[in-house]
């Protein structure tokens, strides 16, 4: 298990690389909005990675106190859960969102553990 330091190095770095990515699409669509659409798949990936690791980042902040073990446990559990229960709407990109946030959350207990 890594330490909270170096999770919080790793939140940081994902939403700074998320913004870039989000910066490019933001770029990209106000050039061509359909080239930037049909290419978006990295933006809906770098907004929800971005979502989740500042929500992360937000429990550390307002709970100094919040162990790696419960914050691991936690999401886990929303993995697990997400999984279960998939999120299902009539919005094509809240579909995607909700895939790609449990993607990122998947990732963050692969990385943390």
């Amino acid at each position: 298990m890594i330490s909270k330091a170096d999770a919080i190095r790793v939140l940081e770095f994902r939403i700074e690389r998320a913004d870039k990515t989000l910066a490019k699409f933001a770029e990209d669509l106000s050039k061509d909005p359909a080239y930037a659409f049909e290419w978006g798949k990295d933006a809906v990936s770098a907004a929800a990675t971005k979502r989740v690791c500042a929500r992360v980042l937000g429990a550390f902040s307002k709970d100094p106190e919040l162990s790696m073990e419960f914050v691991i446990s936690h999401l886990q559990d929303r993995v697990i859960s997400g999984a279960h229960h998939s999120y299902r709407s009539t919005s094509y990109l809240a579909n995607e969102m909700a895939r790609e946030e449990l993607a990122a959350q998947a990732e963050l207990v692969v990385d943390f553990t």
